[in-house]
Parts: structure tokens; sequence; C-alpha cells
């Protein structure tokens, strides 16, 4: 695993939010023309439906829509901050959210986790990926996220469902109410739920795994982000204690659904956590 981990590390393409192209928005992504179809078309080499199965069924699209929700409001008073929704520390992985000088006209932060959120910023490779002659490799040059290599999704997805260097829910921050964070790649992948078809022009365009692939390559970048977040002097300590975030929950506490944290009685604010 860590080998797997470390060639990993260096072979990685830029992550959707350090892109430096700018972001256009889901509406450049929603025509029926183009991934806004409520069908998929039978003569082309994609279902032409994504917006659709992304906008219906898959959560990433009430993300950002979460942070209106009675518990994110709590969180945000546990943790002394004005607004869920407005606060970098949620919004950067509850939604798509790049500066602002790389917003397009129609980009809009309360997409959530959008298209750009995963394939990347498309300021280049929207208009490329449509030319005649196209083809995956060349969109990848443009700026396209390789989402379909298991690595690299693999990086992607954990940055937000356990953490990088730029942004952890900590345990300060689970503390205060936020769920426990728990993820497996393979098994997210099938229930995402897929906006693909994996057939004979999906095998010539793209790499294929099988689940076996994806499962351990999930868990040895997980094991390596970890180790590389917990050896860290600016994250692995949380003052005079180790940042806990990064031990078993249950050691220490009961279950986390009762969200039992409240100031103590004697008046002394530690803070959640």
């Amino acid at each position: 695993f860590a080998v797997i981990a470390s060639s990993a590390q260096a072979q990685s393409a830029p992550l959707p939010y350090k892109s430096s192209h700018q972001s256009v928005g889901v509406v450049s992504c929603g025509s029926t023309l183009c991934h806004g179809s409520i069908r998929t078309v039978a003569d082309s080499n994609v279902l032409q439906s994504e917006y659709v199965t992304w906008t219906r069924l898959d959560k990433h699209a009430r993300a950002y829509s979460i942070l209106f929700s009675a518990q994110s409001k709590k969180i945000a008073k546990n943790l002394g901050i004005k607004s869920a929704h407005e606060e970098r520390l949620c919004v950067d992985c509850h939604a798509h959210a790049p500066p602002p000088a790389l917003r397009g006209e129609r980009f809009r932060v309360d997409d959530g986790v959008s298209c750009e959120g995963c394939h990347g910023p498309a300021q280049r490779w929207l208009p490329a990926h449509v030319e005649r002659g196209a083809t995956h490799s060349r969109n990848i040059e443009h700026g396209l996220f390789p989402t379909d290599d298991a690595v690299q999704r693999a990086q992607l997805c954990l940055s937000c469902h356990l953490g990088n260097r730029d942004r952890l829910v900590t345990h300060r921050l689970m503390g205060a109410g936020h769920p426990r964070m728990s993820f497996e790649l393979d098994t997210f992948t099938v229930v995402e739920p897929a906006h693909f078809k994996v057939d004979s022009d999906y095998a010539k365009r793209k790499r294929l795994w099988d689940g076996v692939q994806v499962w351990a390559i999930g868990q040895a970048i997980a094991v390596s982000q970890t180790l590389e977040l917990l050896t860290d002097p600016k994250i692995g300590r949380d003052g005079f204690f180790p940042e806990l975030v990064f031990f078993d929950c249950h050691a220490c506490h009961r279950s986390m659904r009762s969200g039992r944290w409240a100031p103590r009685a004697d008046g002394v604010n530690l803070g959640p956590g």
C-alpha cells in the first residue's frame, strides 16, 4: 500500500480546487444537447443525461444546501461562527468554491459540489471536448480531471471525505456536531450513483479497474494521507494534545448519533471537542 500511495502522489494531476483555470458553472453543461437530456441518447458515446442524474440523485448536488440546515446552524453556533454557508471551513468541501477571480459569469457556488468540483474548472476543456476528433487524453491536457483513474479519484474524494493539508474535519469540528467521516472508495463509487456507462467505447477511451483494485487503492491513499497529516506539526497537534480526529472516536466516546455536547455547567468553556 505504501508503494502504491507514494507512486500516486508523484503522478497526480492538480486537484480541481487547485486549478488556475476559470470555473464556468453547471449551467454550461446542462443543455439538453449536452448533458441535460432527461433520457439517455442511443447513438452517443456518452449518456448525455449526466446533469439530470446529478441533479436528481447525487447528494453532491445538495451539499451546499445542507449548510442551511438546523444541524449546520447548531454546529456553527457551537464553533462561534456566524453562518456555515459563509465559512470557508464548511464551503470548501460542501461546494466547488474557487477564488472570486476564477468564477465565470454563470458560476454559482450554491450549485454545491458541481461538475467542475470533480471534473475540474472547464474554461479550457469545455470547448475542447466537443471539437471534432476530441480525445479523453486531449481533454485531460486541457484541464479535465481524470476521475476515471482510480488513484487520482481516490486523492480527489479523500481530499474532502478524509481531509488533507488544505481542508480537514478536525476533532474540534466533530465535537461541535459534524457527522463522523467515513469513506471507502469502491463502495462510494458504486452508490454515488454513476452517471456513465462502462461499455466497449468507455474501455477504448479510458482505463478499467475492478472493485478489488479500487478498494485497495482507496485504502492505500487513505493510509498515506492520514500518516502525512498525523506527522505534520502544523496539523497533527491541537495545542498540547495530538489532533484526536486521527484516532478511533469510540475508544473514548459513546455513539456520535446523540450529539450531546454542551458548554460545561461550571462556566469553563473548553469549546467543542
